[in-house]
């Protein structure tokens, strides 16, 4: 779908497999169940943020945010660096 919003990822009770994925869609709340894999590919600040939001990543933190930690994974969301591609051109005058 494009321009829908994954809100979280919802894993089974041993917490080793993602059951449903949660979106938004036309500012309606949808729940789709997953068959068989799901891919995460939300750039460097949006794969650890939906991690987050799912309940993996450092307790104290998702906890202070009222976030129940399913997965205990501390560095999730640490040493963030978005990789920009920015072009350059020069050119060089020689003297004639």
């Amino acid at each position: 779908l494009e321009n829908c919003t994954v809100l979280k990822l919802i894993f089974n009770s041993d917490k080793n497999r993602i059951l449903k994925v949660e979106f938004l869609y036309n500012n309606e709340l949808y729940t789709v169940r997953v068959k068989e894999s799901v891919i995460l590919s939300s750039g460097a600040y949006g794969s650890p943020k939906l991690l987050m939001l799912s309940g993996i990543g450092n307790s104290t933190e998702l906890n202070k945010l009222g976030i129940n930690t399913k997965i205990e994974l501390p560095n999730v969301g640490k040493n963030l660096i978005d990789h920009l591609n920015i072009g350059s051109i020069s050119f060089l005058s020689l003297p004639s």
